[in-house]
């Protein structure tokens, strides 16, 4: 992870803002890997890729992707998904007392797993809703599922964060609808000073790519 610096405080200051008043302790960390994705895990930790931050074309593309992946978090649905699943060890792990390997274990499965439609869709739904709560605009997360999915022909592959989220089409439609029905005359555009942010990313050693097993 990388310790400090522009991009960590810019993923922490949004963060901050969109979980005020949630019942979870938070956590923010930036992880250097050229893989475009976030995820969230349960109780709160949340990690994205700076190969996200690379690839987003504006702050209100980032906000909408972490209140995405903070409502994950919220409506607890990792832990539901994991519950039901082989990620069950890891959570009696982690109430045994081995608290690293389960961590790892769960880091791991959360980073890899799939949601339904109508989870991703409440996530969808919800992250908006947070948005217009602290007063950002909520068309962010449209754009950037347009930007991926424009980009995936020029790349060769699904960019990790669109592969884990199906039916990309229809959920740019109802984004953008949901921004429509929702004018909000009190949200601003986030702001960032990329230059920093990615000087701050490229300062550190070189990014790993990595590949789902």
């Amino acid at each position: 992870a990388i310790p400090s610096g522009a991009a960590v405080n810019f993923v922490k200051e949004i963060g901050a803002r969109l979980t005020k008043g949630s019942k979870y302790q938070y956590q923010w960390l930036v992880i250097k890997d050229n893989t475009v994705n976030a995820f969230a895990m349960p109780g709160g930790i949340v990690i994205v890729n700076t190969g996200l931050l690379k690839k987003a074309g504006s702050a209100d593309e980032v906000a909408a992707v972490l209140a995405h992946e903070i409502q994950h978090v919220e409506q607890r649905h990792a832990l539901k998904n994991m519950m039901n699943s082989a990620g069950v060890a890891a959570v009696v792990m982690l109430v045994l007392g081995d608290a690293n390997a389960a961590m790892i274990m769960i880091a791991h499965q959360v980073s890899t797993q799939f949601f339904s439609r109508q989870v991703e869709a409440e996530a969808d739904l919800k992250g908006a809703q947070l948005l217009l709560k602290q007063h950002i605009h909520s068309d962010g997360m449209a754009s950037f599922f347009k930007r991926l999915a424009s980009e995936q022909p020029k790349e060769g592959k699904i960019p990790e964060w669109l592969s884990s989220h199906p039916d990309t089409k229809n959920r740019i439609q109802t984004a953008e609808q949901f921004s429509k029905q929702h004018p909000c005359a009190l949200c601003q555009h986030v702001t960032w000073d990329i230059e920093a942010i990615l000087a701050n990313i490229n300062s550190h050693s070189e990014a790993i790519e990595t590949t789902k097993p």
